[in-house]
């Protein structure tokens, strides 16, 4: 029998990291022991409305500005708050989301150059209402992975040395971005090893076991 204290898990992380195997780790672990839940991800992990608005912002139809991305993504953020994850956590399950707050501040704000303070004050904005239930649920996992190990994995799905190379360069500044930015709510998990490991020290982290 285990308990899960903290139940607003978020799953952050750099790409080729592990955070798909790790939710899915996760969702089994709910499921074994009936525990209700509710997975999401962001940006537009919210009603249909907000995941629309995160494929149009990305689809290349327009080019934003990293200014007006980060106010997009916080308005698909406060639709993801006000109906998916406030009202999952007031009745009492579990919320698995993919990427939340570290992702803004090290994409649009450590590889966008958007400052932290603009990020935060956004934040706060959207999130007042829910200040008291997401604080007292909220545990990052970050999962932290050397740009060789996420290279490395990501490689697999590209076809041409150009993707490779490409990314190769991207991970190496993602990875740098990851390791700057921290909050008080993060527990950090060495995802450079074998995926089981990985999920078995996420799981320890966010359980505890009753006798």
């Amino acid at each position: 029998m285990i308990t899960i204290p903290r139940k607003f898990i978020v799953v952050e992380g750099p790409n080729g990291s592990g955070k798909s195997t790790v939710i899915s780790g996760l969702e089994k672990l709910m499921c074994e022991n009936d525990i209700g839940y509710k997975r999401t991800h962001e940006p537009g992990g919210g009603p249909e409305f907000a995941a629309a608005v995160r494929h149009w912002l990305k689809s290349g139809a327009i080019n934003p500005t990293q200014h007006e991305l980060v106010m997009g993504f916080m308005f698909c953020r406060s639709l993801n708050l006000t109906q998916t994850v406030v009202p999952s956590l007031q009745s009492g399950k579990v919320v698995i989301c993919d990427r939340f707050l570290k992702s803004t501040h090290v994409y649009q704000g450590c590889m966008g150059g958007i400052p932290e303070q603009d990020i935060n004050m956004l934040y706060e904005f959207v999130s007042r209402p829910f200040k008291e239930i997401i604080d007292k649920n909220r545990i990052d996992i970050v999962l932290d992975a050397t740009p060789e190990t996420t290279a490395e994995r990501m490689n697999i799905r590209m076809n041409s040395k150009q993707e490779k190379d490409r990314f190769e360069g991207f991970a190496k500044l993602e990875c740098g971005a990851y390791a700057q930015v921290h909050s008080k709510y993060e527990k950090h998990i060495d995802a450079n090893r074998p995926p089981q490991a990985v999920l078995e020290d996420v799981i320890a982290a966010v359980t505890v076991k009753q006798r």
